[in-house]
């Protein structure tokens, strides 16, 4: 019985669904393109992402890169990645593999997004820049890269 078992589990795990994304730098110019963009997407899911202008009620203006999860399954999806940023054109997070992973689980048929909200869905936003009329400065955003992007149906 052993035996069984254990053919039948490395069957099982043979059609498990876990795959690798390879995927682009998006370099960041000016003006935006207003709207959603696609980032990369298939059959089964497809992300997004727009720049949005925030107004919070304390603190500054600013812009930032919301990101959009389609799930376009019946069932749940796990996407893991790192988030590299890049800020006159270097790359402030590739050194920083722990502190910069995302992982969010979408249920399925199920769509989220990030918001201009400071401290929910840090998963899904990316500060660009101030646009206050009191603050603007800082190093701006040039680019952003979802690297090491994985999905897996769970």
């Amino acid at each position: 019985m052993t035996k069984l078992t254990t053919i039948l589990a490395i069957f099982i795990a043979g059609f498990s669904f876990s795959q690798q994304y390879s995927t682009d730098l998006v370099s960041v110019s000016e003006p935006h393109v207003s709207g959603w963009e696609t980032y990369v997407s298939n059959e089964n899911f497809k992300i997004e992402y727009k720049f949005v202008d925030c107004d919070p009620t304390m603190g500054y203006d600013f812009e930032t890169v919301i990101l959009r999860i389609t799930n376009e399954t019946n069932q749940k999806i796990e996407f893991s990645w790192h988030i590299d940023i890049h800020r006159e054109g270097t790359c402030r997070t590739c050194a920083y593999e722990a502190e910069y992973r995302r992982t969010i689980v979408v249920g399925g048929n199920e769509v989220i997004e990030g918001d201009c909200v400071r401290n929910s869905n840090i998963q899904l936003k990316v500060f660009s820049q101030f646009i206050d009329a009191d603050y603007t400065d800082g190093d701006k955003l040039s680019g952003f890269q979802l690297s090491d992007l994985s999905i897996e149906i769970l």
